[in-house]
């Protein structure tokens, strides 16, 4: 008798034996909250390039000026709340029909900064902080981009998270994108949208803002703009 109840209570030891350690695993198991998607690494360096198009309000015609931006994380301080943020300097090079952009220097531009939190990530940008990306990276997920400063609120949006996309002709295995505002009306089109890939950091922005006074209802502001920008910043290159 003993020896046949013995038989049975092994195999039902080792099983639960085994779904306690299935839950203990399960339980340890750190969760991707998706920091990755902006890393925070002294001298990573972020190359991109920029295409600035702005209507004349009296003659409607586009002017687009280029040229290359270069941020680059060189400072880890402590602010004035006790905790981390680094340092972000911003280079610039104009764009110049006689050369190539390896043949001209790099010009300080400005200097903005950057504050992680335990759910999200704070940039300044000429003394104005936004709430850049929150976590963990949910798709649909919202906040108010501008919950630290006094422009109003704006709710940002993650579109979409973790898909695979070509910008600027270079292949990123995960990327997800920010919508921070959109606007239509039949004098007005706005739209902000940001885009980060995993392990890189920003790889694309773009802020569009158009007017139109002249009306016609079948036709997109986009297409009858009288006044306002189109301006597009694209990865080329970062610290591998």
């Amino acid at each position: 008798m003993f020896y046949h109840t013995k038989k049975y209570l092994l195999p039902l030891l080792f099983f639960f034996l085994f779904i306690s350690s299935c839950k203990k695993d399960k339980s340890t198991s750190p969760i991707d909250m998706g920091k990755n998607y902006f890393p925070l690494h002294l001298n990573h360096s972020i190359i991109y390039e920029v295409d600035s198009t702005v209507y004349d309000e009296f003659t409607f015609l586009p002017k687009t000026y280029r040229y290359q931006v270069k941020e680059i994380i060189t400072q880890a301080f402590t602010n004035d709340e006790a905790t981390t943020s680094y340092r972000l300097e911003r280079y610039i090079k104009y764009y110049d029909s006689t050369k190539t952009y390896d043949q001209i220097p790099w010009q300080i531009k400005d200097v903005w900064t950057i504050t992680p939190y335990p759910s999200s990530i704070e940039k300044t940008e000429e003394n104005i902080a936004y709430v850049k990306l929150i976590f963990p990276i949910k798709k649909a997920a919202q906040w108010n981009g501008n919950v630290k400063n006094t422009i109003g609120e704006k709710t940002y949006t993650y579109e979409y998270i973790h898909n695979s996309e070509y910008i600027n002709n270079i292949y990123f295995d995960s990327v997800l994108q920010v919508k921070q505002y959109e606007y239509r009306s039949l004098i007005q089109y706005q739209n902000e949208i940001e885009k980060y890939a995993k392990n890189i950091g920003l790889v694309y922005k773009e802020i569009t803002r158009l007017e139109s006074q002249t009306i016609i209802p079948s036709v997109p502001v986009e297409n009858r703009v009288e006044k306002g920008f189109i301006y597009k910043m694209k990865v080329i290159d970062w610290e591998k």
